[in-house]
C-alpha cells in the first residue's frame, strides 16, 4: 500500500470527523478544543506503538511521514486552507467600514503579544539550565501570537456574539 498525499489527507479528515463526532457525542468539549485533544491523543498513541516495535506501525506510513516535507506542507496547503476557511465567512463591506479598528487591534496586539510572551519565556528558561537568546525567544513569541481565525469563529459564533464584534475580531485574526 502506498501512501500518498490524498490518502494521508482523506485518514487525517476521517480521523478528524471521528473525533468530533465522539465528542458531540459524549464529550461536549468545545470543537477546535476537542479536535485538537484527539489529535494530540491519536499522536501519543502512534509515537508509543511506533517506539515499541518498527513493524507495528505500517510501513507505509513510517515512509510517507519521513517523506514529508513538514514546512512545505504547512506553508502551502494547510496554512492557506485555515486562511480561506476563516475568510470565508467574513462581511467585506462590514470589514471596511472596521478596517481602523482591525488594523490597529492586529498590529498592536500581535506586537504586545509579541513582546510579552517573548519576555516572559525569556525570564522563564533564565530559571531553568536553558540559555535561549532575546532574539530567539522574540522569535517565539511572534511566531505564537496571532490567534487562529478559525478556533475565534467558533467561539463567537458559539457564544452568539454581535456581528460587528464577530466581524472584527475575525477579521483580526487574519
Amino acid at each position: 500500500m502506498n501512501l500518498d498525499a490524498h490518502s494521508a489527507l482523506a485518514i487525517i479528515i476521517s480521523l478528524a470527523v471521528l473525533i468530533g463526532y465522539f465528542n458531540y457525542r459524549f464529550v461536549r468539549l468545545q470543537s477546535t478544543i476537542a479536535i485538537m485533544a484527539g489529535a494530540l491523543i491519536v499522536s501519543i498513541v502512534l509515537i508509543v506503538v511506533g517506539s515499541k516495535s518498527y513493524n507495528a506501525v505500517h510501513p507505509a506510513i513510517i515512509n510517507f511521514v519521513k517523506n514529508l516535507h513538514f514546512g512545505h506542507f504547512l506553508m502551502q496547503f494547510l496554512l492557506g486552507s485555515l486562511l480561506f476557511a476563516g475568510a470565508l465567512f467574513i462581511d467585506l463591506s462590514r470589514m471596511k467600514q472596521d478596517r481602523w479598528e482591525i488594523g490597529t487591534l492586529a498590529v498592536f496586539s500581535t506586537v504586545a503579544s509579541t513582546f510579552i510572551v517573548g519576555t516572559l519565556m525569556w525570564l522563564w528558561l533564565k530559571l531553568l539550565p536553558l540559555q535561549l537568546g532575546y532574539a530567539k525567544c522574540l522569535l517565539f513569541g511572534a511566531l505564537i501570537s496571532p490567534t487562529d481565525p478559525i478556533a475565534v469563529l467558533a467561539i463567537l459564533k458559539k457564544i452568539g456574539a454581535p456581528e460587528t464584534l464577530t466581524t472584527i475580531v475575525s477579521s483580526e485574526s487574519l
